[in-house]
């Protein structure tokens, strides 16, 4: 039972990385949807966990959209 409840856990955390908090205008809404996805990535990708001494780089997400043309409207 525990097992499941960590495994549970692990599976929306990881989720949670891939929820966009943000809305945005400007740029390409044609692309947006695949901007967005490949701008997670990126971010996921340069993420150096906290433990590892660098933390989370809280803006790379909203600095690659913004590369891409886009203005964040909320969020």
């Amino acid at each position: 039972m525990r097992t499941l409840l960590v495994l549970t856990a692990a599976v929306l955390a990881g989720c949670s990385a891939s929820v966009d908090r943000y809305t945005w205008t400007g740029g390409d809404s044609t692309q947006l949807e695949l901007n967005r996805q490949e701008c997670i990535r990126e971010a996921n990708a340069a993420y150096v966990p906290w433990v590892a001494g660098n933390g989370p780089r809280l803006t790379l997400y909203k600095d690659c959209m913004e590369r891409r043309g886009y203005i964040k409207t909320s969020g």
